[in-house]
């Protein structure tokens, strides 16, 4: 274990972590850290690496029917933080554990048919949106917080009928936590 002593506290370092302190005065620690007490920053600033996100929007015109997710050459990609959306089988895997804010809407393919869409978290429901026939619908949304661990996928599919997009309907994630 390294001690490095700060004021009157200690930065406590497990035997995994390394400290380097450059000739310019930075100090880099890799590995973990635990800090107990307080630590204030004088000056400059704490940067970190940026957050998974993505927005893929489907191209115009685009029909998914059952079985069929947003991917290929039926999207286009808004961003891609972290390159963690797969565009080929149009799954997220999540990079960090948290909570991610997942939003999805679309345009359904019958207004008057019954549709179901569902966002799955791994092989379980996160999200879904369905509507019975005859409802008049023509566009939907759904959204809510999926508390995701390391490697937890998420991957969006039509269940029951059809749906469109168009470059306004889109389905996205971002880490919030």
């Amino acid at each position: 274990m390294w001690i490095f002593p700060a004021n009157s506290s200690s930065l406590y370092l497990s035997s995994g972590s390394n400290l380097y302190i450059q000739n310019n005065g930075l100090v880099e620690i890799t590995g973990s850290v635990t800090l107990s007490g307080s630590m204030t920053i004088q000056s400059g600033s704490i940067t970190m690496p940026n957050r998974p996100a993505f927005r893929v929007i489907g191209t115009v015109s685009t029909e998914r029917a059952v079985g069929l997710t947003l991917s290929g050459s039926a999207l286009s990609v808004d961003y891609n933080e972290g390159n963690y959306f797969n565009t080929t089988n149009g799954t997220f895997t999540a990079p960090i554990a948290g909570l991610y804010h997942v939003y999805y809407n679309g345009r359904v393919g019958g207004t008057n048919s019954a549709m179901q869409v569902i966002v799955y978290k791994n092989a379980g429901v996160a999200l879904m949106w369905e509507t019975a026939g005859n409802t008049g619908a023509t566009h939907f949304g759904v959204s809510g917080i999926v508390k995701m661990a390391v490697n937890d996928t998420l991957k969006v599919t039509v269940t029951v009928g059809s749906i469109q997009f168009d470059g306004n309907d889109n389905f996205g994630a971002a880490y919030i936590g």
